[in-house]
């Protein structure tokens, strides 16, 4: 339609489209018209529709009316004309913009993006290339699972799922508002069932509430559906459950890393999204195999994740508060003599000299007795590092100012504000010769400090006034106490303040400091943390030469997960956080970041014995494993609580490293897709009560085989939990708890303060464990394992049972060349697994095989026991003959001699020595 056919513009605004109300069924059946003729050849997926322009079928307000659309194969195209009689939105400065360009790009069958943004293209768009999130393969469009249809007048977009015909995005719920300092869109949602949205101490599931995407330094806060409430990660990203089946599910990303509220409603389900910077940008993916594909498709587009070294899945101790290497020397000592493994330290600000990053205090920390430590013990140490300089003559603070790598404030200075060290500037991140700083700084540390990782902190970034403080004592133990001015004078023109703060510059730095390339820090605050790791992980693999580098960090953003660690931050220790916790490890592996966790005890407050006994129980199946806290609180390491505090540690993490080859090959093995830590309804979608609290929230698993189930509540020793379809076994005793012919059932699970969280495991799985006596570190992990086979009947006869799973046939976890290349699928480095049986009153016979494809790399590892769980038969109460061998032929032609154990279950023992296991095993044994 040629541009001014049929409209009339406001002369106060030459750009804006008005149409005059007797022409608007004129227009409204010519440009049906137009458009039918012109666009009824169009592609098969895009099915657009148009709204009669009669206010009266109008059911909201005209805000944008779409002119000039095109369409082809994999695009969209088209302009919105602003249509409304206010020229500003909030603020007389703060203007509509009068045309925006609209851009629909599909990239294959399942996913597309939209994009709203101004013709002049002045807001930030976050890019699509490396770094970022982008697609990573060629576009290709066979059969679209979708329709989009978008209505003319008002302007609103619609996403249809073709095999269902459910709406899964509409635009109509609201208006949309796109002015210079504010936007907002809204949408219907298929269901109240939408998980992510953070990062927030909150239960997975949203829930009907205002809140906050933005990262700033929060403490122990838990959201409870207000604003303001939001923690240290940038993440606006929800999966959806849909209503046609458990199969049908979607991802939706909003490109955006400027600070934004959301508000969700759940009677009908909606969301609205309200920004004041940057683009509308959506990104969808579409799945009708489970949530699980939806997740594994996201992590593709933003990079996927990668392992950590194996060394890091062990536990970790920290304080900020160890004084003195002293401290943390007989600390080490005293797990060592209590038999708690330990494989790392992380140390806070208390080594540096006057909390200076990069720096140590010699008289504390002696460099040359840190050296000493990790040659007479394996333990790593971890220090921690801020993205600021001491504002003063120090060479470390000259070279940033040398190189220009400090942000900026609004009148081109370097921006003041204040941390731990005093006052300080801010590294931009954005600028090229960020990175190069950086690594020099991280050289001179590593210089005298032995560090084996780098703990990043502070990095949303955290300032401890509001904005820029220039007028702020220089105090070398700053504390956060200063509050400085009410923010950036800049924000006076913005109509909205996300947070419902009375300014965005609260505990970070001023929104319109600026940036290498003139960006303004609103616009692009998510990236920080971001873009901090990403350097501190390529200063570890190119220079240090690690191929899996170790590196903790707090801030986060899309793609995070690809360099590093998180840990979830300053909680408090209570209950209640040892609740949230999991949910807050379940976003994270939604989010792309499945190495992370809480603080083992809380950060803050002083914990209780039975508090930190449990929080050991179920943080020896964090990914990450750390015991840290305050200054301000008691001491909290495991001997703090005598007896039980050291039985609660010690058994679960003797239980955490009997398995944790088995917990890091679901690292390798997932090739950085996916998830580690699961809740349950991943497995299980079928089954609706599992997508909501309690049971989302309070029971989880690794993988698809093992439930955690923890006890979560002061002074109870048992509690409830939930078993879904199939065959389940307790873990420690080996007893089948539920069969598969069982319905879905709850059943009572408990243990006491000094013993293991509850575990159980699937049936027709197979894992493999260790023997961990005398096992300090994960380098004392030998290479010799027993495997678990928990069998499921096959449905075919009585006694007929199958079980199967994967092994990671590496003699040595510790290299992170090979470690890295089986990551990747560089190198083919599992074998397969697999368990038949059958029994009956006479007899029992099962085969168990140990197989992989000749390029898999396979090399050799010690079997020495092989458990059976779940071979119900009549014939297993005689098998226990005390001292009687039978002979086996494995399949390379050697004879060892095996004997039968009868201790709850079936166990198949070795007389004298392991076995060892060649290439391609097939062991046989028949009883009658």
């Amino acid at each position: 339609l040629p541009e001014n056919q049929g409209l009339q513009k406001k002369t106060s605004k030459p750009n804006d489209l008005r149409i005059p109300r007797q022409q608007r069924l004129t227009f409204g059946a010519v440009l049906c018209f137009f458009v039918i003729i012109v666009l009824g050849a169009s592609t098969i997926f895009f099915m657009i529709e148009f709204q009669r322009l009669n206010n009266s079928e109008v059911r909201r307000p005209i805000d944008y009316i779409v002119t000039q659309l095109q369409t082809s194969e994999r695009r969209i195209t088209g302009q919105l004309h602003y249509y409304a009689k206010n020229e500003s939105y909030g603020k007389v400065a703060n203007t509509h913009f009068d045309t925006l360009n609209l851009a629909i790009d599909i990239h294959n069958d399942m996913e597309f993006r939209v994009r709203i943004f101004e013709s002049g293209g002045s807001g930030y768009e976050l890019p699509s290339e490396e770094p970022y999130p982008h697609e990573r393969s060629p576009s290709n469009v066979t059969t679209p699972a979708f329709d989009i249809q978008i209505t003319h007048v008002p302007f609103s977009l619609v996403v249809v799922r073709r095999a269902t015909k459910e709406t899964l995005f509409n635009t109509s719920a609201g208006q949309l508002i796109f002015s210079k300092h504010y936007m907002e869109i809204s949408t219907f949602l298929p269901s109240p069932l939408i998980y992510g949205l953070g990062e927030r101490t909150h239960s997975m599931l949203i829930t009907p509430g205002s809140y906050t995407i933005w990262a700033y330094d929060v403490f122990g806060v838990v959201d409870t559906g207000n604003l303001g409430l939001g923690a240290y990660g940038h993440q606006p990203i929800y999966l959806a459950l849909e209503n046609a089946g458990p199969q049908y599910t979607h991802i939706v990303v909003l490109r955006n890393v400027s600070p934004l509220d959301f508000i969700f409603q759940e009677h009908p389900a909606q969301l609205t999204f309200k920004m004041v910077a940057g683009i509308i940008d959506f990104k969808f993916f579409l799945s009708d195999s489970g949530p699980e594909a939806a997740t594994e498709k996201y992590h593709e587009y933003i990079g996927g994740w990668r392992p950590p070294p194996f060394w890091a899945m062990g536990n970790h101790q920290s304080r900020w508060g160890y004084k003195r290497l002293t401290k943390i020397k007989n600390i080490l000592e005293d797990f060592r003599s209590d038999g708690i493994p330990l494989d790392a330290f992380t140390l806070d600000l208390d080594y540096m000299e006057v909390k200076k990053s990069f720096t140590i205090d010699e008289d504390a920390f002696p460099s040359q007795e840190l050296q000493n430590l990790v040659k007479r013990d394996p333990v790593k140490l971890v220090p921690i590092v801020n993205p600021v300089t001491k504002i003063n003559k120090n060479p470390l603070h000259a070279l940033g100012v040398e190189s220009d790598i400090y942000l900026r404030n609004s009148t081109g200075s370097y921006l003041e504000g204040v941390c731990w060290p005093g006052k300080v500037h801010f590294v931009d991140f954005l600028h090229p010769n960020a990175s190069k700083v950086w690594g020099k700084w991280l050289d001179i540390l590593r210089s005298s400090f032995p560090l084996s990782g780098v703990w990043l902190d502070m990095n949303e970034p955290a300032n401890f006034c509001t904005g820029e403080c220039p007028d702020a004592e220089d105090v070398e133990t700053a504390g956060g106490s200063y509050t400085g001015p009410t923010g950036s004078p800049f924000l006076a023109e913005f109509p909205y303040m996300p947070g419902g703060w009375p300014t965005i510059d609260v505990k970070t730095v001023s929104a319109d400091a600026v940036h290498y390339g003139g960006r303004l820090h609103v616009e692009v605050h998510g990236l920080y943390g971001f873009l901090e790791t990403m350097a501190t992980y390529n200063y570890m693999r190119e220079v240090v030469g690690e191929p899996l580098p170790f590196v903790l960090f707090r801030s986060n953003t899309f793609g995070s997960g690809r360099y590093g660690t998180h840990w979830l931050g300053d909680g408090i220790s209570n209950w209640k956080y040892l609740l949230l916790y999991i949910p807050g490890i379940l976003n994270a592996n939604l989010f792309g970041m499945p190495m992370s966790g809480g603080d083992i005890c809380g950060f803050q407050n002083d914990v209780t014995e039975e508090l930190c006994a449990r929080w050991y129980q179920v943080g020896a199946f964090y990914p990450y494993a750390r015991n840290h806290n305050s200054i301000h609180s008691i001491d909290q390491e495991p001997q703090t609580f005598g007896w039980i505090g050291i039985e609660a540690a010690r058994n679960s993490m003797r239980l955490r490293y009997s398995l944790l080859k088995w917990m890091y090959s679901l690292f390798i093995k997932a090739r950085g897709k996916g998830t580690i830590v699961k809740p349950m309804f991943y497995n299980f979608p079928e089954q609706r009560e599992l997508c909501r609290p309690p049971l989302l929230d309070s029971q989880f698993m690794w993988g698809e085989e093992l439930l955690i189930i923890p006890i979560l509540e002061e002074k109870v020793i048992s509690r409830v939990g939930y078993f879904p379809q199939g065959t389940w076994y307790h873990y420690g005793s080996g007893k089948l708890f539920k069969r598969a012919s069982d319905p879905d059932r709850e059943g009572t699970v408990s243990a006491m303060k000094s013993e293991t969280a509850p575990l159980f495991l699937r049936g027709g799985y197979i894992i493999h464990s260790q023997d961990i006596r005398g096992v300090r570190t994960t380098a004392d992990l030998d290479n010799t394992f027993s495997f678990h086979l928990a069998f499921a009947p096959t449905g075919v006869g009585r006694y007929n049972f199958s079980a199967f799973g994967q092994f990671l046939a590496i003699a040595d976890y510790g290299n992170t060349t090979k470690m890295a290349k089986c990551s990747t699928g560089e190198l083919k480095c599992f074998v397969n697994i697999s368990a038949t049986a059958n029994c009956s009153d006479l007899a029992i016979s099962f085969v168990f095989r140990i197989q992989a494809d000749e390029d898999t790399v396979w090399e050799p590892f010690n079997l020495s026991k092989v458990r059976l769980l779940g071979l119900d038969c009549p014939i297993r109460e005689v098998l226990h003959q005390s001292g009687k061998s039978h002979a086996i032929n494995i399949s390379n032609g050697k004879e060892v001699y095996y004997r039968w154990m009868f201790d709850e279950v079936l166990q198949l023992e070795w007389d004298e020595t392991d076995v060892r296991v060649p290439r391609h095993v097939e062991l046989l044994v028949k009883e009658w």
